[in-house]
């Protein structure tokens, strides 16, 4: 049984990790921090944690065995080394660290998986989408060639406007839509087509409103048999989180990509030369399951950090390109 505390009182915490971590078997939620210790008190009292104050009252807690850090993106990497160093476990928020122009996140990051090595100590990213079994199904399903063969990955992934003073906004907390959304593109890229990918091309669009702040991209990733992969993210448009993959005999499409709440039935779409299948799958739990993934890596199994590694180079090359 891991006992956790958690770094931060943001909105994804108190809706997705902490219903999480009170249905996983082997999690217990002990603690909970924050900048204002009347809000974690608060906290405390509503969940009936013993444990509150700020971060650094629960790092110093030998009760507390991991921590999950749901902080700013800009706040990661400190927190992250501050967790290791006191002996806790890390499941931090995506992105890890938020991509920079200069490139130097990529080597923040190996130097944080390097420490947690040294200390014994598992450092994971809360990608949860990768683990909800629809994506495995519908990598199945392109696998055993009900589309033929791959050509084309469209992602999608745009959300409203958020309150002004929201942390996506504030390029000194690593905002932007890039860091917030394209990062599920970029990973969804590689979940369909692999690692050795190549960006073409991309674009940015930022707003004087918000000095330093990409409020959507696009970006066009090629794979090395040809096939393509289209992304689009943005802060202020309509709500979309859906995939669409093309072959040569047919295309299927996910509706409800990267937030499924864990009792909803996901649908994906099977359409082979107009004749439309829908698929239902069943409900699945990809909170539940990173916390279990994360108890594995803590009792022995070695997480795989490739992958956090790979989208942050991806994200890096298309900041890079749509900054020109």
């Amino acid at each position: 049984m891991l006992r956790w505390g958690i770094l931060g009182t943001a909105q994804i915490a108190e809706r997705r990790m902490m219903p999480a971590l009170s249905r996983h078997p082997a999690a217990e939620l002990v603690a909970i921090g924050s900048r204002d210790p009347l809000r974690a008190a608060q906290w405390a009292t509503q969940h009936g944690l013993r444990i509150c104050g700020g971060y650094q009252r629960i790092l110093d807690d030998d009760a507390v065995d991991a921590v999950y850090l749901p902080l700013p993106n800009a706040l990661h990497g400190d927190w992250i080394e501050q967790s290791l160093r006191a002996g806790k476990d890390v499941l931090v928020e995506k992105p890890m660290l938020p991509p920079r122009l200069d490139g130097t996140e990529i080597a923040t990051a190996r130097r944080l998986f390097a420490l947690a090595a040294d200390q014994g100590r598992t450092l994971m990213e809360c990608m949860t989408f990768p683990r909800h079994r629809q994506h495995t199904a519908v990598r199945e399903l392109v696998a055993a060639g009900a589309i033929g063969e791959l050509r084309q990955l469209t992602v999608r992934f745009t959300i409203p406007e958020r309150a002004p003073d929201d942390f996506r906004y504030r390029a000194d907390l690593g905002g932007g839509a890039l860091a917030d959304l394209g990062c599920y593109a970029l990973r969804a890229a590689q979940f369909f087509l692999g690692s050795e990918l190549r960006v073409e091309h991309s674009r940015m669009r930022r707003d004087d409103r918000f000095p330093g702040v990409d409020l959507s991209g696009s970006a066009r990733l090629r794979d090395a048999a040809g096939a393509l992969a289209d992304l689009e993210f943005a802060i202020g448009a309509p709500y979309r989180c859906e995939y669409h993959l093309a072959g040569t005999a047919g295309s299927l499409s996910v509706e409800r990509a990267f937030t499924l709440p864990h009792d909803l039935a996901p649908r994906v779409f099977l359409d082979r030369a107009g004749d439309i299948r829908q698929l239902d799958l069943a409900p699945d739990d990809q909170f539940g399951n990173i916390l279990t993934d994360f108890t594995a890596a803590h009792d022995g199994e070695q997480p795989d950090a490739a992958a956090t590694l790979r989208t942050m180079e991806l994200a890096a090359a298309v900041l890079g390109l749509g900054s020109r």
